[in-house]
Protein backbone atom coordinates (compact mmCIF):
# COMPACT_ATOMS: atom_id res chain seq x y z
CA UNK A 1 0.00 0.00 0.00
CA UNK A 2 1.04 3.15 -1.05
CA UNK A 3 0.40 6.31 1.15
CA UNK A 4 0.23 9.99 0.39
CA UNK A 5 0.60 12.06 3.59
CA UNK A 6 -0.08 15.83 3.61
CA UNK A 7 -0.91 18.96 5.66
CA UNK A 8 -4.61 20.20 5.42
CA UNK A 9 -5.21 23.90 6.19
CA UNK A 10 -8.13 25.69 7.18
CA UNK A 11 -9.00 29.32 8.31
CA UNK A 12 -9.61 29.72 12.26
CA UNK A 13 -11.60 32.55 11.09
CA UNK A 14 -14.32 30.22 9.53
CA UNK A 15 -12.54 26.83 9.27
CA UNK A 16 -12.79 26.97 5.41
CA UNK A 17 -10.70 24.79 3.87
CA UNK A 18 -8.19 26.33 2.23
CA UNK A 19 -5.56 23.87 0.87
CA UNK A 20 -3.05 21.19 1.07
CA UNK A 21 0.75 20.92 1.27
CA UNK A 22 2.34 17.52 0.51
CA UNK A 23 4.54 16.29 2.50
CA UNK A 24 6.93 14.70 0.15
CA UNK A 25 9.10 13.51 2.40
CA UNK A 26 8.04 11.67 5.47
CA UNK A 27 9.94 9.94 8.36
CA UNK A 28 7.00 8.18 10.09
CA UNK A 29 9.48 7.94 13.30
CA UNK A 30 9.86 11.64 13.74
CA UNK A 31 6.49 12.14 13.15
CA UNK A 32 5.53 9.30 15.91
CA UNK A 33 8.04 11.30 18.70
CA UNK A 34 6.77 14.80 17.54
CA UNK A 35 2.75 13.85 18.10
CA UNK A 36 3.67 11.41 21.16
CA UNK A 37 2.44 8.38 18.59
CA UNK A 38 3.09 5.10 20.08
CA UNK A 39 5.51 3.27 17.60
CA UNK A 40 3.32 0.64 16.13
CA UNK A 41 0.48 2.90 15.15
CA UNK A 42 0.86 4.36 11.69
CA UNK A 43 -0.64 7.55 11.80
CA UNK A 44 -3.49 7.13 9.57
CA UNK A 45 -5.86 9.07 11.26
CA UNK A 46 -5.36 12.82 11.74
CA UNK A 47 -3.19 14.63 13.37
CA UNK A 48 -3.61 18.72 14.55
CA UNK A 49 0.06 20.48 14.42
CA UNK A 50 0.77 23.05 17.36
CA UNK A 51 3.51 25.40 17.88
CA UNK A 52 6.32 22.78 18.22
CA UNK A 53 5.09 20.68 14.69
CA UNK A 54 5.04 24.32 13.46
CA UNK A 55 9.21 24.30 14.25
CA UNK A 56 9.64 20.81 13.04
CA UNK A 57 7.73 21.54 9.35
CA UNK A 58 9.81 25.15 9.56
CA UNK A 59 12.93 23.29 9.69
CA UNK A 60 12.54 19.99 7.76
CA UNK A 61 10.56 21.19 4.74
CA UNK A 62 10.97 24.83 5.05
CA UNK A 63 7.09 25.74 5.15
CA UNK A 64 6.32 28.18 7.40
CA UNK A 65 3.29 27.99 9.36
CA UNK A 66 0.97 30.66 10.81
CA UNK A 67 -0.99 29.26 13.88
CA UNK A 68 -2.78 32.26 14.01
CA UNK A 69 -4.26 32.33 11.23
CA UNK A 70 -4.65 28.65 10.43
CA UNK A 71 -4.92 24.97 11.62
CA UNK A 72 -2.83 22.92 9.87
CA UNK A 73 -3.33 18.75 9.98
CA UNK A 74 -0.96 15.85 9.33
CA UNK A 75 -3.58 13.72 7.05
CA UNK A 76 -3.05 10.87 4.95
CA UNK A 77 -4.69 8.42 2.27
CA UNK A 78 -3.60 5.46 0.05
CA UNK A 79 -3.13 5.49 -3.20
CA UNK A 80 -3.02 2.84 -5.83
Amino acid sequence: MIVRRYLTVFSRKNEKYIKEIELDFFNLKEMQNLFQIDQENPMYDCYEVNEKGAAYFKDKYGIDLDLKKYFYYVECESIN
